[in-house]
């Protein structure tokens, strides 16, 4: 099933009061196991519109581990300002986890001295 299918269908147990969670599971799966760096942004767009928030996250995440392969596809460039600064916004944290994590190690490492 097409990634962008699933997302749409993790949505349907809102919709009809599914009490069962099964489907979203089902297409959670689907999605996490078919997202690639090429249509991440389409994912990331349907996420949004679907207030998919853990897929969303999942896309951004992806975004971010793929920067520099997503940052020349040409889908960036129609993508809404509020979802380029959800981007910059996940770079961000991940820049900031990252030095946190080097901070930390060179902190360890002087204090081995």
């Amino acid at each position: 099933m097409p990634p962008e299918d699933s997302l749409y269908l993790f949505s349907a147990p809102f919709f009809y009061g599914f009490s069962n969670n099964r489907l979203q599971a089902f297409c959670k799966h689907n999605l996490e196991m078919n997202v690639t760096f090429e249509n991440v942004i389409q994912i990331l767009e349907a996420a949004d519109k679907m207030q998919a928030t853990d897929m969303k996250k999942y896309a951004l995440d992806l975004i971010v581990h793929h920067f520099t392969k997503v940052a020349k596809l040409p889908k960036l460039k129609n993508l809404s300002k509020e979802l380029i600064l959800d981007i910059l916004l996940a770079l961000a944290n991940d820049m900031s986890e990252t030095k946190m994590c080097q901070d930390v190690s060179s902190v360890s490492l002087s204090a081995d001295s």
